[in-house]
Parts: structure tokens; sequence; C-alpha cells
């Protein structure tokens, strides 16, 4: 029996890093459901929920979920969005108990959920992260807003969305207010 001289070519793997157990990167975020069907890829960050849940908080997602819909196997769904703001998005949608409206939450954690509630169409989301910026950083005192924290005026809602722009443009290059802002206003109105 012959050799063949002609050996197939292997391929080429990515380079292992010291800290890889098995080459794979630790990229589990949280939330992180070990059944769920439904993986979310934000950067290098992965992170497992239940689409169920989803879809019935947010259309767009909804949308997205079904045209990648096999009951069979896992759901893929790449967001463009940082990996610390999906990870908010979605504590607040899986997770809500664990913020309640009397504990204060960092400018990050509001401000994401602001923009995601919003360019997702999620409410609840955008409205607690609207609550938490004006309660940090309100236009005029407090106690004026009563019932417009909670149910926001279209001023209320701009300012909030010029407030959480300025700072995200430190950040990223794109501007928030034409992607959410015309959406956010609507639902004050």
């Amino acid at each position: 029996m012959s050799a063949n001289p002609k050996s197939p070519k292997k391929r080429k793997t990515a380079p292992r890093d010291e800290d890889d157990d098995d080459g794979i990167a630790n990229r589990r975020g949280d939330p992180w459901y070990e059944d769920g069907k439904v993986t979310i890829h934000a950067g290098d960050v992965e992170f497992r929920v239940y689409g169920g849940l989803l879809k019935d908080r947010s259309e767009i997602l909804k949308a997205e979920l079904e045209k990648k819909s096999d009951r069979s196997r896992m759901i893929n769904l790449r967001l463009d969005d940082s990996a610390e703001d999906v990870s908010a998005f979605l504590r607040m949608i899986f997770r809500p108990q664990d913020y309640p409206d009397n504990e204060e939450v960092d400018f990050e954690m509001a401000s994401a959920c602001f923009r995601l509630g919003g360019k997702y169409q999620v409410p609840a989301v955008a409205r607690f992260g609207l609550f938490n910026i004006l309660r940090a950083f309100p236009a005029s005192p407090y106690d004026d807003f009563g019932d417009g924290i909670r149910n926001p005026t279209p001023q209320i809602a701009l300012e909030a969305i010029t407030l959480v722009d300025s700072h995200h443009l430190q950040y990223r290059e794109s501007s928030f207010l034409g992607r959410t802002g015309r959406c956010w206003l609507t639902w004050t109105r």
C-alpha cells in the first residue's frame, strides 16, 4: 500500500490564548439562561435568553426572531449595539425586579435602557431609563414633573434625548436622536 504524496491541507485555526480552556473565549454575558433558545451577539459577548418574552416585549425583535425561527434549534441574533448596553436592556426585560423604582441606577444603565428601549420599541424599558435620567439630571425641580416622569411630555423627552445623545457621542460616532428620537416622541403624544 503506497502513501499518497499529497496530503490534504489543514485548516488554519485561530491562535489560542493561554487563558482559554478550550480555545473559546469566555464571552457569556448577563443574562445567560442555559435553557434559553435565543443567543444574542453584541460585540464579542453572547447572551442566551428566552425568545417568547422578547417577542412579547418588542415587535421589532419579534419580527427578527420570526425571520430566523426554527423550532428545533437555537436562534442566533446579532445586534449592532454595545455589549454593555445590550446587557442593561436585557436585564430590564428579564429581571426588572432587580431595579426597584426607589433605587437609583448609574447613568450608563439608564442611558442604555432609554436608548435601546426606544430603538427596539419597549416602552417600559425606555421609561425606566428616562425616569432615572430625569432623577439624576432634572431639567427643572423634580417635584414639578409630577406625573410627567411616568408619562413624559415631548419637551421632557427631548431634553433627556439630548442629554443621552451628548453623553453617548463621546463614545460613539453615530447619533442617537436620528434613530430613536422620532420613535420616542411619538410615544409621548
